[in-house]
């Protein structure tokens, strides 16, 4: 299996993730619960699927924005839609929660993924693009 191709692919659709996360999950009832302990298997195991799909995610990311070879258009696009898709799975938790501090399970991990992302991107991608000029006076 060709890996960079993988990544790359991966770096292109993984966007998509957090808004498919939402829209699964909304559609499953027991994802539906407010945000307390867990009382069944099924939930249990909805959850830990995803916080893998948070963890690829977030892996997906921080390979893709430390690629020496991503160049510094492609990390401010990557910086622009972690932003964007931040705050719209904000807007949707927001919009959605059963009382203003009593969130449901599923976009729980869309949206603490989301805010991880836009933070990890913001910050992988300056330091990518700042160590550019250091790679390229070297060759």
């Amino acid at each position: 299996m060709n890996w960079k191709r993988f990544w790359r692919i991966v770096s292109w659709i993984r966007w998509l993730l957090p808004l498919l996360m939402v829209w699964v999950g909304s559609y499953i009832p027991v994802m539906r619960t407010p945000i307390s302990m867990p009382t069944s298997n099924l939930l249990w195991m909805l959850l830990f699927v995803s916080l893998l799909l948070l963890v690829f995610w977030l892996v997906a990311e921080v390979v893709t924005v430390t690629d020496r070879n991503t160049s510094v258009l492609n990390l401010q696009w990557d910086d622009v839609m972690s932003l964007l898709i931040a705050v719209a799975v904000t807007g949707i938790a927001f919009r959605n929660a059963v009382h203003w501090w009593w969130p449901e399970w599923w976009y729980f991990f869309p949206w603490l993924g989301a805010l991880l992302d836009a933070a990890l991107s913001g910050y992988l991608a300056i330091n990518n693009a700042a160590q550019k000029p250091l790679v390229t006076r070297q060759k």
